[in-house]
C-alpha cells in the first residue's frame, strides 16, 4: 500500500509540476490522470480486501485484491464509476459489517462475497446517480440470477436501515485515510 501511495504522490506532483511549467499537453494530462485513478483504484481494493479477510473467514480462498481491482476496472469500462463512488463502496461495506455485529448476525461469508460486491456497487451507483443500470443488467453481467440478487440487495437495505447517506466528514475521513491526504 505505502508503494501505492508514494505513486499516487508522485503522480499529483508531476501534473503540478508541468501544469505550473505549462509543459503538458492534452494527451500528457490524460494519461497521467489514468494512471493515477488507476492508482487510486488499486488502493480502494486494498481497503476493501482488508476489511473482507478481517472480517470473513477464508475470505483469502475466494477473493483478492488483484480480483477486486478487475472488478474496480470492470465497473469504471462498463459503467464509469468515479473514484467517489468507488469509495462510497468502502464506506457502504464498513457501515455493512459494524451493523451486522450491532445487530448480532452474520450474512456476509465468502460464499457470497461476490455478490455483496455487485450489490455494493449497485447500491452506490444508486445513491450517486439520477439514473442507473437496472438490476437485471447486473446479474446479467455477474451471472447472478435476478431473484437473488435483489432479495440480496433487499436484505443489505434491511440490515442498514435502510440509509445510505454519507455525510461529508465521513466520506473525507475514508478519502484521507486510504490516500494519506
Amino acid at each position: 500500500m505505502q508503494s501505492c501511495l508514494r505513486q499516487n504522490q508522485d503522480l499529483s506532483s508531476e501534473i503540478e509540476q508541468k501544469e505550473i511549467a505549462g509543459d503538458i499537453c492534452l494527451q500528457d494530462k490524460l494519461y497521467l490522470r489514468r494512471k493515477k485513478q488507476n492508482v487510486c483504484m488499486q488502493l480502494l481494493a486494498q481497503k476493501l480486501f482488508g476489511i473482507l479477510k478481517d472480517t470473513v473467514p477464508n475470505a483469502r480462498n475466494v477473493v483478492s485484491t488483484s480480483s477486486i481491482m478487475l472488478f474496480f476496472k470492470y465497473l469504471k469500462l462498463n459503467v464509469n464509476i468515479t473514484i467517489d463512488e468507488s469509495i462510497a463502496i468502502v464506506v457502504l461495506l464498513q457501515r455493512f459489517v459494524s451493523k451486522q455485529t450491532e445487530k448480532g448476525i452474520q450474512i456476509l461469508s465468502s460464499r457470497n462475497i461476490g455478490t455483496m460486491l455487485v450489490v455494493l456497487a449497485i447500491v452506490a451507483l444508486k445513491a450517486n446517480r439520477d439514473h442507473t443500470y437496472k438490476n437485471s443488467c447486473f446479474a446479467k453481467e455477474f451471472g447472478i440470477p435476478l431473484a437473488v440478487l435483489n432479495e440480496s440487495e433487499n436484505e443489505f437495505m434491511k440490515i442498514m436501515d435502510n440509509t445510505l447517506f454519507i455525510d461529508e466528514s465521513e466520506f473525507s475521513q475514508l478519502q484521507n485515510q486510504i490516500f494519506k491526504i
